[in-house]
Order: C-alpha cells, then sequence, then structure tokens
C-alpha cells in the first residue's frame, strides 16, 4: 500500500510540474550564448536535407541533447542526438541549432 501511495504521490507531482512548464514554458536562449564547454544542453534543431534525423520526422524543428567542446579542442561543431527512422535506434543528428535550453 506504501508504494501504491509513493507511485501516486510521485506521478501527481510530475503532472503538476509538467501543467507548470506547459503553461509557462521556457523561453529559448540564442546560440550565440550557448556553452562551448562541453556542457550537455537542450538544444531546438531545425533539421536539414538529411532525412530521418529528427525525432518526429515531419521537417519540423525540434528538441534534442547535445554539446560542443569548442573550449576543448577548438573545433566549433554541435553534436547531438538524431534518431534513425530506417533502424529505429539513435544515431547522430543533423541540422542546425537554432536555441538552446540549459538542464
Amino acid at each position: 500500500m506504501e508504494l501504491v501511495l509513493m507511485v501516486c504521490l510521485v506521478l501527481a507531482g510530475w503532472y503538476w510540474c509538467m501543467r507548470i512548464a506547459a503553461e509557462n514554458p521556457p523561453k529559448m536562449h540564442g546560440m550565440a550564448s550557448a556553452p562551448r564547454d562541453g556542457t550537455p544542453i537542450v538544444l531546438f534543431v531545425k533539421p536539414d536535407s538529411v532525412p530521418h534525423t529528427s525525432f518526429n520526422d515531419d521537417g519540423e524543428s525540434y528538441k534534442t541533447i547535445g554539446f560542443n567542446q569548442f573550449e576543448h579542442n577548438g573545433i566549433d561543431q554541435w553534436q547531438f542526438a538524431g534518431w534513425d527512422w530506417s533502424h529505429d535506434c539513435f544515431t547522430e543528428g543533423y541540422g542546425t541549432p537554432i536555441g538552446w535550453l540549459p538542464f
């Protein structure tokens, strides 16, 4: 019974947090201010012409996680997760990051 109560409380808290987030979505930051020290961040990505790399497969911008290692290796390149719809697995994402949020 205690486990059921605990699960109910967790789900109620999760639902409450999701409602607040939906009603007050965070403001996306411009890419000029994104950290380039390897810190993982939430990226908003505009897909390019490579098919099957976004999570929703409709050509719209999508959210994913990624990072940039410029401060460590001198290469200003964003690496982020994508999805391979042919093999149903994660793959390297393709596209142009257009905004970001911290975790």
